[in-house]
């Protein structure tokens, strides 16, 4: 929870993503339960002990998100959105494998 005066404001984090280089985690962002954005927010690696800045835009532009004065409730989900298909696939090609070492 944060409490604000009256604005517009932009959202930015301080995070570190090290689990594998060169990749990213992708982040549903919501605030008062809305999502802020039409697509997840991707947070690239940073490297072991590494901290970056992130300021959320989409397609290129800050976003500027106005708040009224008071409590309001900012939170990030999982998201697999960008993989998904690749993923589906993935399945159906192990499950298509499992099958012929069946039959």
């Amino acid at each position: 929870m944060l409490k604000v005066p009256d604005g517009w404001y932009r959202i930015g984090f301080r995070y570190s993503q090290y689990s594998e280089a060169n990749k990213f985690s992708y982040r549903d962002l919501y605030i008062d339960g809305c999502p802020v954005t039409d697509a997840p927010i991707a947070f690239p690696s940073t490297g072991m002990n590494s901290y970056e800045n992130l300021t959320v835009s989409e397609n290129g532009q800050q976003i500027w998100v106005f708040l009224e004065a008071g409590e309001h409730c900012v939170s990030m989900q999982a998201a697999m959105d960008p993989l998904l298909d690749t993923y589906l696939e993935m399945l159906s090609v192990m499950d298509s494998i499992n099958n012929i070492s069946m039959d």
